[in-house]
């Protein structure tokens, strides 16, 4: 930029022709020439000259917006950030002249104090959390920026400020009564029958104001259904379901209302997130027709089923009274015509015989109801017409023999019927109790093996089998299963019929011991009275010096050298009271305490004793004189007492 200026050689003095502004530029060069001469010869040369603009604070701060505009929720916590106002100044900068301060000059509503602005950054703050929009929801700030660092004598402007507070769920929605009533028609479906206000403190037409209705209570069956009118923020009530007057005449319904976002506790806020009112239906009687009980009937009739069978009844009730008295039934027309039912009783009877087009099909029959007054029910009859044959699966042999080894007994079931009721067929065994101790395992379509699941006793057991065809038919063949005692079948005898166990119980157990111990008390009383009255034996105390030698040969073998020794092979000796033991050739017999040593001799046997010493011996070889004088010259002079010898 040139500037033209008059420089005095006088004075020395440079004069500028306009007023020169610092925000329009700080600095200006400008060059001093010198006269020259007419030869152009210049002495010196031009001098140039910087000149710097002095700034005077000559401009007032200004804001950038004419209106600033801010958003404060509500319910915030202090020093939340609200927004920040900005200001220029066209003074030099970095100086005090563009130094500025911003200050809240008035606010509205002005009590109480809800925002405060920071003098330098002029960022806008709160000061509590007691902003609420129901109450206040939109304040104005009048803002005031100063220069020269906010001196009193800078130059200043102001600016003003809108903050809109922003609404929070915070309000719960109220119902404007706590119940409510109304009526309709039974059967009624798809009508409304009343419209409930919901009332909501928060912004309109906003996620916090809209509600939402339920049926909390009274509606399991869900006969009622309840919407929202957007416009008006009503509950739409409706049935959708028709109600039954004679089941009840009075509904009571329990309805709840809430916001669509969820609801916020603050400070100063309702407490409870929703409410609730109760509705109360009442159900006015209507004049109706009959009603079957089912509504949908179902039956299976038998394919070879002969004309007039009785298949069924279906009966319809009159709701006014309850009970089928007055009504006229009717297949409707264009119905099956091979099944008719009787006017007055309802019973459904065959008609015709069925053809092969029928079988194994189901059929829908619209039955018809009317009552006195020529209203009309309506019914349904789902007929299966189930095939012509009476044969079911059966099991075939019957019996079988099961060895020790206990391999699985192959069981096939057979059906003359044709497809579809026959193969693949399901096995069961249908008695419990044999089911748990007996198991099948499936072979192919037609067959099962058979076997025992743990130990069991040899017998003959009956195991009802029953086997189901590929339509459900079933039927119940008892199956033998003889588990003998045997290493093939064909060694297996007679074996007895497995019978239930018989268990004895502790009463049983002890009469047999009580009966066992008077039975031989009764053994001991009869042996001690007989034995003591038929024998008294007198032992003497030296008769273990004393030898018992019985034979029955002439004199001693050959192969016997010692001719004081006669052989003696075994003896036998029984008394009831004097515990007399057996004993054998080279063994003691004890007789009460004392011993006799036997010697090796013949063939006798001492056996009993019988009467008061007496004994009986059966004819030997020798008699008894020769056999005493024997035994004389053998043991001494005192003789043998109180023995009795008897040969077996």
């Amino acid at each position: 930029m040139q500037i033209a200026a008059k420089y005095l050689l006088t004075t020395q003095a440079i004069y500028f022709y306009y007023v020169l502004s610092a925000y329009e530029k700080g600095i200006f060069d400008i060059i001093i020439f010198f006269a020259t001469t007419a030869d152009g010869y210049s002495p010196e040369i031009p001098l140039p000259h910087t000149i710097r603009i002095e700034d005077d604070n000559d401009n007032a701060p200004s804001f950038t917006q004419d209106l600033f505009t801010f958003v404060a929720p509500e319910h915030c916590k202090p020093g939340t950030v609200v927004g920040q106002v900005t200001a220029e100044d066209r003074d030099e900068l970095y100086t005090l002249h563009t130094a500025l301060k911003y200050r809240i000059v008035s606010e509205e509503p002005p009590f109480p104090k809800m925002f405060s602005v920071h003098p330098e950054s002029g960022v806008i703050t709160t000061l509590t959390s007691q902003l609420d929009r129901e109450i206040i929801g939109k304040h104005l700030l009048l803002i005031e920026v100063r220069d020269m660092a906010g001196q009193p004598f800078g130059l200043c402007n102001t600016g003003t400020v809108v903050i809109n507070v922003k609404d929070v769920n915070d309000n719960a929605p109220y119902f404007g009564h706590s119940s409510y009533e109304t009526k309709v028609l039974e059967n009624r479906v798809n009508v409304e029958i009343l419209r409930i206000p919901c009332l909501d403190k928060d912004e309109p037409n906003s996620p916090a104001w809209n509600c939402r209705f339920s049926i909390v209570k009274g509606n399991d069956d869900n006969h009622f259904a309840i919407t929202t009118d957007g416009r008006t923020n009503e509950g739409i009530l409706c049935v959708v379901k028709g109600l039954d007057y004679e089941t009840t005449n009075l509904r009571i319904l329990e309805i709840a209302a809430s916001n669509e976002i969820p609801y916020v506790v603050v400070p100063y806020s309702s407490g409870l997130a929703q409410s609730t009112c109760t509705v109360r239906v009442n159900i006015l009687d209507d004049d109706e027709g009959p009603v079957f009980k089912p509504c949908l009937l179902p039956i299976t009739i038998d394919g070879c089923a002969a004309v007039g069978t009785a298949v069924g009844k279906y009966l319809a009730e009159d709701p006014e009274t309850g009970n089928s008295e007055g009504i006229r039934y009717r297949i409707a027309p264009g119905q099956s015509n091979w099944i008719t039912i009787d006017e007055n009783s309802g019973e459904l009877r065959i008609a015709k015989l069925f053809g092969n087009d029928l079988i194994g099909r189901q059929c829908n029959i619209t039955v018809l109801a009317v009552d006195q007054s020529g209203k009309t029910g309506t019914g349904t009859v789902l007929a299966t017409i189930g095939a012509c044959d009476r044969d079911y699966p059966v099991v075939t042999p019957r019996e079988f023999i099961m060895c020790r080894d206990r391999k699985p007994v192959y069981i096939t079931a057979v059906t003359p019927n044709e497809s579809p009721y026959s193969a693949p067929f399901r096995f069961d065994i249908s008695d419990r109790s044999m089911d748990s101790g007996w198991q099948t395992i499936q072979q192919d379509d037609k067959s099962i093996l058979l076997s025992p699941r743990t130990d069991i006793p040899y017998g003959i057991y009956k195991i009802p089998v029953t086997v189901r065809d590929n339509k459900g038919r079933q039927g119940t063949s008892v199956v033998s299963v003889n588990y003998c005692d045997c290493t093939t079948p064909s060694d297996c005898g007679t074996v007895r019929q497995v019978s239930p166990a018989v268990t004895l119980g502790v009463w049983a157990i002890l009469a047999m011991i009580l009966g066992s111990l008077l039975l031989l008390l009764i053994l001991i009383t009869l042996c001690g009275c007989y034995g003591t009255g038929a024998v008294s034996k007198h032992v003497p105390d030296d008769l273990a010096n004393q030898n018992l030698i019985i034979s029955n040969t002439e004199a001693p073998g050959e192969e016997v050298m010692d001719p004081n020794i006669i052989p003696l092979q075994t003896a036998t000796v029984n008394s009831c009271d004097q515990g007399v033991g057996m004993g054998t050739i080279g063994h003691e017999v004890k007789t009460g305490g004392q011993s006799f040593e036997m010697s090796k001799g013949g063939h006798q046997t001492l056996e009993s004793v019988r009467g008061y010493g007496q004994s009986t011996m059966e004819q030997g070889r020798y008699s008894y004189s020769e056999w005493q004088n024997f035994m004389h010259s053998r043991l001494g002079e005192e003789p043998i007492r109180g023995q009795t010898l008897i040969k077996n």
